[in-house]
């Protein structure tokens, strides 16, 4: 499954363009598209999810509705960075660098 935000913009070239650069080999591995955080009517992007599955050839499965209570799960990866942590306690400081892309933090 792949899997745009459309929360940042740009979701369709986003789908879109990772099949377009990617491998075959890779692209054979992908089954399918989502669109997460989708806000409002879902059947306005109806053409949208027709548009990606044309051009990428996998079935889309539209968009996952915005779910603002998410916001209440407990932070994973680069979203625990967000909050700054201070415990001047010792003689020495820890930085953790925040960078575009980190997984499994």
């Amino acid at each position: 499954m792949l899997i745009g935000d459309i929360h940042r913009g740009g979701v369709i070239a986003s789908i879109v363009g990772t099949f377009a650069v990617i491998g075959e080999a890779d692209a054979g591995l992908i089954r399918a598209t989502l669109v997460n955080k989708f806000r409002g009517d879902p059947s306005l992007f109806a053409a949208g999810i027709d548009f990606i599955a044309q051009r990428t050839g996998v079935p889309c499965f539209g968009p996952v509705p915005w779910f603002a209570d998410a916001a209440k799960l407990p932070a994973e990866d680069v979203l625990a960075l967000e909050s700054y942590v201070s415990r001047a306690s010792g003689g020495f400081t820890i930085a953790v660098p925040r960078l575009p892309r980190i997984a499994n933090f």
